[in-house]
């Protein structure tokens, strides 16, 4: 049940671009729920996702039980999908503690919004010790392993931001140009027109 949903939920073209399965929310959350009464987590997900799209309360209200449902169950993607749902609507705080839950996991994604959590003090204390050792780790992890390439990007970026502006941290140009050409070298286009347009 869990794959037909997920057509109705994004719809199906062909190879010539002709519609296969027209997206359709209604159909595609009762092909899920009956996926979800057969306890397939992945369908948890995937209706949580579905009913999380306006990105309000209510939204949160109908989606939070489903992606809980797929924690209490050890889906790591669900706690993390729960803690940006929470981010999307404001709630910092059960954000945060949700991406804690999702990296408890073993969501790597999760470290890069805490440190960012921990940097600007969005549902945490502001620790911009922490948060850049975080920051540090992900942009210095192994190239064939976590953290994905654009984990790698963003928490080089965020440390180059920080450190141009000397917010929130002490100024410190040159080091943020050596993080800017860091990720250039891993191909970020944001990097290279930073650097481009020079001080």
């Amino acid at each position: 049940m869990c794959p037909i949903g997920s057509s109705y939920r994004d719809g199906v073209n062909g190879a010539n671009g002709r519609v296969l399965v027209r997206k359709n929310q209604r159909t595609a959350v009762r092909y899920l729920e009956q996926a979800v009464k057969a306890g397939d987590i992945d369908a948890m997900v995937a209706l949580g996702n579905v009913l999380s799209e306006d990105r309000d309360e209510r939204g949160l209200a109908r989606a939070a039980p489903y992606y809980r449902m797929a924690y209490r169950r050890g889906d790591h993607t669900a706690a993390f999908n729960l803690a940006c749902t929470y981010q999307n609507v404001g709630r910092y705080r059960e954000a945060v503690l949700w991406f804690r839950r999702a990296l408890a996991l073993g969501d790597p994604s999760a470290s890069m919004e805490l440190a960012r959590a921990e940097l600007y003090g969005l549902g945490t204390r502001r620790n911009v010790r922490s948060a850049f050792a975080r920051l540090e780790r992900i942009a210095n992890g192994p190239s064939n392993q976590w953290p994905a390439n654009t984990d790698r990007i963003e928490a080089i970026l965020v440390m180059a931001d920080a450190l141009v502006t000397g917010w929130p941290v002490r100024r410190n140009f040159h080091q943020g140009v050596r993080w800017l050409r860091r990720a250039a070298e891993l191909g970020s286009e944001v990097a290279k027109s930073k650097l481009h347009e020079g001080p």
